[in-house]
């Protein structure tokens, strides 16, 4: 997102695979969710600008 990249356009990039296409709308609100937190707590640990 940083680089400019859209919450819509990682979508669009993510919907052209059957995986993510035909996932869960939950189960990929889960992941999401989750690499959120995973990023936040690395960014506490190390706040190196590109995390």
């Amino acid at each position: 997102m940083d680089a400019g990249h859209t919450g819509d356009g990682a979508v669009a990039f993510a919907s052209r695979f059957p995986s993510w296409r035909n996932a869960d709308p939950q189960a990929l609100a889960a992941f999401g969710t989750a690499s959120v937190a995973l990023w936040r707590e690395g960014a506490k640990e190390s706040p190196a600008p590109w995390k």
